[in-house]
């Protein structure tokens, strides 16, 4: 191999992970842009992601937390999206998962740290460092983690739940799954992405 090809290989490797870093903080999975299913702009539906409506959602506290906002996302979730739901025990935060020298959590260290082995729901009082974020999906469909420093959480669970469905951003700044909406956004799905998503 020739020192051309070599630096080729290398700037293309380079090129990939950034593109990949860079979806991950927008909830993408950067394998979609390979799958032809997604080129067309249709998103792979829930049963295909081997999502059930008879699947369990857990949604734990973090942190500091409010056990009425658990209650309260247990019930709208399983009345919007149709889920069992199961409050679960609380996880207590450790410096593990802050960002350094701070007392706010860290998106990446939350995705690396908290690993749950069903789809699992954090709700936390807590600030994260990136100020412009109020939740965060992991792409393998299992995290979510939503903060109530905003009062939008139905808003962001919807939002961050969505994602792990499947669904992209939503051109619709009225919909959930619009981007920088909250002004806008009327707490509900627009009919396309209840389509999407078979909601009713």
């Amino acid at each position: 191999m020739t020192t051309k090809n070599v630096l080729i290989a290398l700037i293309m490797l380079a090129v990939f992970i950034w593109i990949d870093k860079l979806l991950s903080k927008h909830h993408y999975d950067v394998m979609c842009l390979f799958d032809p299913r997604t080129y067309n702009g249709e998103r792979i539906s829930i049963d295909e992601r081997n999502l059930s409506k008879n699947e369990t959602v857990y949604i734990s506290g973090l942190g500091d937390f409010n056990q009425s906002d658990l209650e309260t996302a247990s019930k709208e979730i399983t009345e919007v999206f149709g889920f069992k739901c199961e409050i679960i025990d609380p996880i207590k935060t450790t410096l593990e998962l802050y960002s350094d020298n701070t007392r706010k959590l860290d998106m990446e260290k939350c995705e690396s740290v908290l690993r749950p082995s069903n789809k699992t729901i954090y709700i936390t009082n807590e600030y994260f460092a990136d100020e412009n974020v109020s939740g965060i999906s992991m792409k393998n469909g299992k995290l979510v983690l939503a903060s109530n420093t905003c009062n939008h959480l139905k808003k962001t669970i919807f939002h961050e739940l969505g994602h792990t469905l499947g669904m992209d951003h939503c051109d619709n700044n009225k919909c959930i799954m619009g981007t920088r909406n909250i002004m806008t956004c009327n707490d509900e799905f627009c009919n396309n992405c209840k389509t999407k998503l078979k909601l009713k």
